[in-house]
């Protein structure tokens, strides 16, 4: 059976509902934390960009290749969405720890919807990397 792919940059659109949340990017050096309004997220030329003061950062749509919905844990940890690359590794983090209020109910319900669209892992793919069509003639 063949996995059902979906596009990076449509669902980092979709996530711009999430409203205010913790972003992690990480990389092989570190972790960059930071709490942000998602819905100013911005995707263009094959980056996806989060630049409200006084950060900005930038990720490269094509090294994201899955994405996972996770519930809240036994720890305590809430619920969240991991962005990984091809090989499952988390690059970027988005965790939706509104503790209450209409915040927490639209985070809630956006990644209920999201979770049920996409399951709880879904291949991704960006849209810069599907090759060309070709010219009509």
């Amino acid at each position: 059976m063949e996995e059902a792919v979906a596009f990076t940059e449509d669902l980092l659109r979709a996530c711009r509902a999430f409203g205010r949340a913790r972003v992690v990017m990480r990389n092989p050096v570190g972790v960059v934390e930071v709490f942000a309004d998602l819905g100013a997220i911005e995707l263009r030329d094959g980056w996806a960009h989060l630049c409200t003061e006084p950060f900005h950062l930038h990720l490269h749509c094509h090294a994201i290749a899955q994405v996972n919905f996770r519930d809240g844990d036994e720890n305590g940890a809430g619920r969240s969405v991991w962005f990984g690359d091809r090989h499952g590794v988390p690059l970027l983090l988005l965790v939706l720890d509104q503790a209450r209020g209409a915040g927490a109910a639209e985070q809630d319900r956006v990644f209920g919807e999201l979770r049920d669209a996409h399951g709880p892992t879904r291949a991704l793919i960006s849209i810069d990397e599907l090759p060309p069509r070709p010219a009509m003639s």
